[in-house]
């Protein structure tokens, strides 16, 4: 009955170093190919190839144990399952440490937040901030764009004035990814701040709005005279 279970524990992790690595790989695929993406990091192309080998290695140990059919030499088979062990906790502990857990999504509503205070906060009594060097100064600090362009990221945001609108902007237009649009109304009175990356909720697809509402659009509004 150990065996069986000591078995079957061997083969869901085999599986899910499989479904991991193997998933970066796909992702990195997707990344290559995507007219944008929204994420914090690219998959590491080199890890999740050496971590999809290690799974099939480990299955095939597995399976070599089982059926008493070498199909690794004797030596590699020893190994793999202390190299399959290994791999994850230092991915988890070293490289992964490394990465940003804000959710890229959150960087995205961020930096229009950020652009929209900016504006509350140069605002006139009459009309709202329109000052370029203002809202790009708000971004600034923004300086890692959760925004992938056929596999590149995109290097600092962008900020793009419209005037006479009459909500949030909803058509990229000519601004490409990673742009922050930061759209007046006609009486200028009020501004909608969004992002050219994707739709809401989509980590690959075409270029779009990031959402024509709250939390994806940040709203400046003067008071009422």
């Amino acid at each position: 009955m150990k065996t069986h279970l000591r078995t079957a524990a061997v083969a869901l992790f085999a599986v899910f170093l499989l479904w991991l690595y193997g998933g970066d790989v796909v992702r990195w695929g997707r990344l290559q190919a995507a007219p944008v993406a929204v994420m914090n990091d690219a998959p590491l192309l080199p890890l999740g190839l050496f971590g999809t080998v290690v799974a099939c290695a480990l299955l095939a140990a597995l399976s070599t144990r089982l059926t008493k059919k070498a199909l690794l030499p004797p030596r590699v088979a020893k190994w793999v399952p202390v190299v399959a062990v290994l791999l994850p906790l230092i991915d988890f502990v070293v490289i992964s440490s490394r990465s940003s857990f804000v959710q890229p999504e959150e960087l995205l509503i961020g930096a229009a937040n950020s652009v929209a205070q900016a504006a509350a906060e140069n605002s006139g009594t009459q009309v709202v901030a329109r000052e370029p060097a203002v809202l790009e100064a708000a971004v600034a600090p923004f300086t890692d764009v959760p925004i992938f362009v056929k596999g590149e990221r995109v290097p600092n945001w962008k900020v793009q004035l419209r005037e006479g609108c009459s909500g949030p902007a909803a058509d990229a237009r000519d601004a490409t990814p990673g742009t922050i649009v930061y759209c007046v109304s006609v009486d200028r009175r009020q501004a909608w701040v969004n992002v050219v990356a994707t739709a809401a909720g989509h980590t690959f697809g075409e270029v779009a709005m990031s959402g024509l509402e709250a939390p994806w659009v940040a709203a400046v509004q003067l008071d009422q005279p």
